[in-house]
């Protein structure tokens, strides 16, 4: 990623807002793929990387300390053209998160230099045809972390520029409004009632000291 981006989480369908990725069956109109293309040919999930031009390494290379370095050679982007078994990502519940701008220019990176890397996702059977193991278990609903007390955390982000959400996501559906193409829909709509525990995470200020 560009270094001011410190996860993501979700398709980015508005300012500030993402509609989580969660792993669905292809074939049934949950997915991305298919509720953009009407298709369900690719499925899972590609991360490609771009490296910096060497001029534009160099320069900034200067400015930064030695830590900085590895985390200012790519530039990574998701999209979901991989190859898959069954399984695509479909969009979740909306969430407040930004995509922050690439505070480099277009013509730093190098586009003709590029690799690319297939994250192929598995269900619970696929996954113990190919380890042979138990699937991980499954993580907690929000519900349940919310009821037990734990904090959600909001992160200071004053200083960052966030983009828009990109015009062919603002309209696609979450999950739990989709109807399956066969079958029941099994995505529940967890209730939000419950009020959350928020932990703000404030920008850390430097002192210089006393010399």
């Amino acid at each position: 990623m560009v270094p001011e981006q410190p996860w993501i989480d979700g398709y980015n369908v508005d300012s500030g807002i993402v509609r989580q990725f969660v792993a669905a069956p292809l074939g049934q109109g949950y997915t991305v793929e298919e509720q953009l293309t009407g298709e369900a040919n690719v499925g899972g999930l590609q991360i490609q990387a771009f490296s910096i031009k060497k001029e534009y390494y160099d320069k900034i290379n200067k400015l930064i300390v030695e830590e900085c370095y590895d985390e200012m050679r790519s530039s990574i982007c998701y999209s979901m053209e991989a190859p898959s078994m069954e399984m695509g990502l479909a969009p979740g519940g909306a969430m407040h998160q930004e995509i922050y701008e690439d505070p480099h220019d277009f013509e730093v990176w190098d586009l003709r230099k590029t690799q690319r890397c297939f994250v192929t996702i598995a269900n619970a059977e696929q996954w113990m045809t190919v380890t042979g193991e138990e699937p991980p278990t499954s993580p907690c609903s929000s519900r349940a972390y919310t009821e037990a007390g734990l904090s959600w955390f909001k992160y200071y982000d004053d200083d960052q520029v966030a983009i828009e959400g990109a015009k062919r996501l603002g309209n696609i559906k979450s999950i739990k409004n989709v109807i399956p193409k066969t079958g029941d829909n099994i995505w529940v709509a967890e209730p939000s009632t419950i009020k959350q525990k928020i932990q703000y995470i404030i920008k850390k200020k430097v002192s210089s000291g006393k010399w």
